[in-house]
Formats: C-alpha cells, structure tokens, sequence
C-alpha cells in the first residue's frame, strides 16, 4: 500500500471510533441529565454528494446526525431524478416543515425557501 492509502485509512479508523465515542459520550450526557457539558462533540454521516451549493461553483455535500428517527430530509430517500443541489434540499426542507403544521393531507410549492404558486 502508498503512504496515502495508509493515511487515508487511518483517517478513516480515527473518524469511525471518534464517531463512535461521540455518541457514548452524547448517550451518557443525556442519561446525567447534562444540559451544557463543558465539551460538545457532534457526529454527522454523509448521506450523499450534492450536484453544487448555494452556486453552482461551489461543491457540497448533505449529512445527517446518525441514529436520528425524526421525520426530517435528511432521513427521506430520494427515488427519482439527478442529484440534488443546496437549494433543492433548503426548498424540500421548508416544504416539509412548512406541511408538518397542518394535521391533514396538504401539499405547498416553494422557492427559494418561500411557499409561492
């Protein structure tokens, strides 16, 4: 193996176990009833690339904190279509939002974080 195989693997080893302390450490905060610990340690995972950022310019790409159940995007599987874009995901996350206010069957456009249409 390279150097930068070697390194890369590490890096790797160390962002798994870290990952993993984090959450003991998030776990064993909540179970203390600890509202501010002196040290917060936050963990997400990669869902996936996304085509650009806010421009097109920009590269990006959207996490999700692990083990969350909460009914939110980032828990949401794409089925169709490209890749998404920092503005697809901010105009499907007001969306959501938005439609989790009412208690029956709604629907909402939106752009550029705004209901509209």
């Amino acid at each position: 193996t390279t150097l930068i195989t070697r390194k890369q693997l590490a890096a790797k080893v160390f962002r798994h176990t870290a990952a993993y302390d984090a959450l003991i450490a998030e776990y064993l905060t909540d179970q203390a009833g600890e509202k501010f610990p002196e040290k917060l340690t936050v963990t997400f995972e990669k869902v996936q690339d996304l085509r650009y950022g806010e421009n097109p310019h920009q590269q990006a790409a959207f996490y999700r904190k692990p083990l969350s159940r909460s009914s939110n995007l980032a828990n949401a599987d794409q089925i169709h279509g490209k890749e998404l874009s920092y503005n697809n995901i901010q105009d499907a996350n007001a969306a959501l939002q938005l439609l989790k206010e009412f208690r029956e069957p709604a629907v909402v456009a939106v752009k550029h974080m705004n209901p509209c249409g």
